[in-house]
């Protein structure tokens, strides 16, 4: 997320979504069979088979046959049953990618969203896309309170956007390996799973620290194995005084246990995971930092990355198949290659500010960018290179 939304002049940069899990082509989520995919297996309720679903979308599809390779647990990555799916680590297709070219693009704003009712008339944030099972899913807030009233949205390609929850007061959002949303709530200060069709209900996945709420969850990211990295700083949408003594980048594991990665960023925005789960990005008001991922989840020290002067203050973040970083700075999407080195922008027109970027589409080639101002809204523009669905 960006800045206080009271502050309209300013450029609030709302929380980010970030990367994930997502299977590759032909991958369905939800099956019955245990087993090892090309990636391993993985623990869980379900494995992930390939019999359903296009592109790594379709979610509650039959079960697959056991892949070849990887270790047994109670769930695993289920193998193909036709073309081949991607295991849920790589996130991606199968196939060699390679950055786009990035010159000559235009961004168009999607017709119908937000909805045409009278929702934070004058100035709103639109923010946190994730795409699953064919339907983008955004957050919108704009009160002025805090922590703002924020509502969750569903896109469907072609349609109108729907209110899919009037007051939940959502944030950054990603994907698990079960196709369920992963929610940075600050309405109450919690991670919140949330199944996309029944976006009513939630469960908890972590509300608190040191006996205290978090301030306001702003992005938030998952590995495989369920790991989550989330962003919670302490000066956007949090209620005041603030309730944790520091702004922070968390770690929940798997199991519920909740632990510092950050404390020294300095308003932590954007998260995302590379491509191999082995590098954690965060961004914030002193710039882009990258952390190295240990087996266990925990984290490195931090390293600054990225050449471009314009990463301090970026907002959300999401990565290519081909490994390329995507930053919201501004107007501008900055696309950084996998040395950090400045690959070129995609810049908006007519718009206050961009708050977070997702890929999604048929093909996951549609990179979607969402935005803020007095009529904030969500742009689309094809990319030659699939990319991570949040």
């Amino acid at each position: 997320m960006k800045r206080l939304i009271v502050l309209v002049a300013a450029l609030g940069a709302a929380c980010s979504g970030s990367k994930g899990s997502g299977g590759g082509a032909g991958s369905g989520v939800a099956g019955a069979t245990a087993g090892g995919g090309s990636g391993g297996g993985l623990s869980g309720a379900a494995g992930v088979s390939s019999a359903a679903g296009a592109a790594g979308e379709a979610v509650a599809g039959s079960a697959g046959d056991a892949g070849a390779s990887g270790s047994t647990g109670a769930a695993g990555l289920g193998g193909s049953g036709g073309s081949g799916g991607a295991s849920v680590a790589s996130k991606c297709p199968a196939g060699t990618f390679t950055a786009p070219t990035l010159t000559g693009l235009q961004p168009q704003r999607l017709a119908n969203v937000p909805p045409a009712d009278d929702f934070a008339n004058g100035f709103s944030i639109i923010e946190g896309p994730v795409w699953v099972s064919g339907t983008l899913f955004v957050s919108q807030f704009g009160s002025t309170s805090r922590p703002p009233t924020s509502r969750l949205l569903s896109i469907v390609p072609g349609m109108s956007a729907a209110v899919a929850n009037a007051d939940f007061g959502s944030n950054g959002m990603a994907v698990d390996a079960q196709g369920n949303l992963i929610v940075a709530v600050h309405k109450d200060g919690s991670i919140r799973r949330v199944p996309p069709q029944m976006p009513s209900t939630s469960t908890v996945i972590a509300s608190q620290y040191m006996g205290k709420r978090f301030n306001a969850p702003n992005d938030v990211t998952i590995r495989a194995d369920g790991t989550v990295y989330f962003s919670d700083p302490d000066n956007y949408q949090s209620p005041q005084p603030s309730p944790q003594t520091h702004p922070r980048v968390y770690r929940v594991s798997p199991a519920g246990a909740v632990s510092v990665v950050d404390e020294t960023i300095g308003q932590p925005n954007g998260v995302t995971l590379s491509l191999d789960e082995k590098t954690l990005f965060v961004d914030g008001d002193a710039g882009l930092f990258s952390f190295a991922v240990m087996p266990d989840g925990s984290t490195g020290p931090k390293a600054p990355f990225g050449t471009s002067s314009a990463t301090s203050g970026s907002d959300g973040m999401t990565m290519d198949c081909a490994g390329d970083l995507y930053v919201v700075h501004g107007a501008d999407v900055i696309v950084l290659g996998p040395t950090g080195t400045e690959l070129g922008r995609i810049t908006l027109t007519g718009v206050q500010a961009a708050s977070n970027v997702a890929f999604g589409g048929a093909d996951r080639k549609t990179l979607f960018i969402t935005t803020l101002d007095a009529k904030p809204g969500v742009y689309q523009v094809a990319l030659p290179v699939p990319g991570l669905p949040f």
